[in-house]
């Protein structure tokens, strides 16, 4: 590599080469433990791919296969008769014409949204109703088409000694398919909690660690905002709180979507992270902690009246919210935080642009807490009355991730462990979400 001659060498060459290349790769080392996900290389990406896809067990005579197809078959009629197509397909049309009525988003209709409220929130109900009943039809469809292939094909290998071979793989295939939408909507039968189907409110704050911790908030962030994008939510921002160094101090997601709060109840609790430190000159060990809060936001507006907090109760503030916006977020308050004064639970909304509206969602987000608080006092004190003991979950480690000197993460809870950390820390969370659906169920079933 010629870097020039004369002076422009002497300029450039030498020490100063030494110097650059050594930041370049102390700035990468600092980006790959930060994220780990920065690391990776294409292999480990196609692997990792590779893990992630449904795993075909393919048959190598017909009764193995008709074994499996008797197993799985039984299970394959009672998901049917639980998903009731012609009864969904049914309430989906009428359901369809209450949404084509022209008054639906109007601010002074309050008929058409039957019992789901009135104005717009009656009508986004409405739409998530139907998202969640085309859901419903286009996986007992799906089931229904599934079986029919496998049937047929079983059927059919019976009449050509030559075909025998193809039609085995076609319907190992097909029954591998069905299997996993099977499990799927086994999994899925676990969200029957009074609050799964709500979208959820994340908040995160930052623990032990100085800088390192705020760090890992950030971390955890992205993490939750990646696994958002694979279930199909929409995460944003509610309020956010810059690190001085570095990292986030607190932040607090908004995730929209269908049982966005089911699949997230099980992050709630004290995360742990051990790597070695990019902060720190001498590369020690460090552990971090952050705090993960996750709370449902109800929106059906019954429930919400139903929550009576009297104005003296509440502590209002406003600040600027800063950031990007223009003018109107930087000179005019249109922050707002909200403190209930009897609990101490406390509320900050900076996403609308006018203060107006962060109040009405920090107040709506606070009956939301107010409403689970209460909730949760009723089931503490059922279990009391049944001579259960009751460990409060707050404040206890949840989650480890190790990042050195090998890679893991682990749910205390739940026992389940994985070594792909990068994973993980990309929001790959499936795993962890649905064993602690499980272990939610089993501890409910045995209260």
């Amino acid at each position: 590599m010629v870097l020039g001659t004369g002076r422009g060498q002497a300029r450039y060459g030498g020490g100063s080469l030494i110097r650059i290349m050594a930041a370049a790769s102390t700035s990468q080392r600092c980006l790959k433990q930060r994220f780990p996900s920065f690391a990776r290389t294409s292999a480990s990406s196609s692997s990792s791919r590779q893990t992630n896809e449904t795993t075909t067990t393919y048959y190598d005579s017909l009764p193995s296969l008709l074994r499996e197809l008797d197993r799985v078959r039984p299970k394959v009629v009672s998901c049917l008769g639980l998903l009731d197509r012609e009864s969904c397909e049914r309430e989906l049309v009428a359901m369809e014409a209450e949404a084509s009525a022209p008054g639906l988003w109007d601010q002074g209709q309050g008929d058409n949204g039957g019992d789901r409220g009135d104005h717009g929130d009656g009508a986004a109900a409405l739409l998530r109703d139907m998202s969640s009943l085309r859901r419903r039809i286009d996986l007992a469809r799906s089931l229904e088409g599934l079986l029919g292939d496998v049937s047929a094909a079983v059927e059919l290998m019976g009449d050509g000694p030559g075909s025998d071979e193809s039609l085995i793989g076609e319907a190992s295939e097909a029954l591998g398919a069905l299997g996993a939408l099977v499990e799927r909507w086994e999994v899925e039968k676990l969200l029957e909690g009074p609050f799964d189907r709500c979208c959820a409110c994340v908040t995160i704050q930052a623990g032990a660690g100085g800088t390192d911790a705020q760090d890992w908030a950030q971390m955890l962030e992205r993490m939750y905002t990646r696994y958002a994008e694979r279930r199909g939510f929409r995460a944003s921002v509610l309020e956010r709180s810059a690190g001085e160094e570095a990292g986030i101090k607190s932040c607090a997601l908004q995730v929209e979507g269908d049982f966005a709060f089911g699949w997230l109840c099980g992050e709630k609790g004290t995360h742990r992270l051990v790597r070695l430190s990019p902060f720190n000159a001498k590369q020690a060990r460090q552990t971090s902690f952050a705090a993960v809060e996750v709370t449902p936001i109800v929106e059906d507006k019954a429930k919400l009246d139903s929550v009576e907090v009297a104005e003296r109760d509440l502590e209002w503030s406003t600040m600027r919210s800063g950031g990007k916006g223009g003018q109107n977020v930087n000179k005019v308050e249109s922050a707002v935080r909200v403190r209930h004064l009897p609990t101490g639970l406390a509320v900050k909304c900076t996403e609308e642009r006018s203060q107006q509206m962060n109040r009405a969602k920090a107040l709506s987000i606070l009956k939301s807490k107010l409403l689970v608080m209460e909730n949760e006092r009723r089931e503490e004190e059922l279990a009391r009355i049944r001579g259960e003991a009751v460990v409060a979950d707050f404040g206890q480690q949840v989650r480890t991730y190790v990042l050195h000197p090998y890679r893991m993460v682990k749910d205390l809870r739940t026992g389940v462990e994985t070594s792909g950390a990068d994973d993980v820390l990309d929001g790959s969370l499936d795993d962890f979400a649905e064993a602690y659906l499980n272990y939610r169920a089993a501890n409910k079933d045995n209260a």
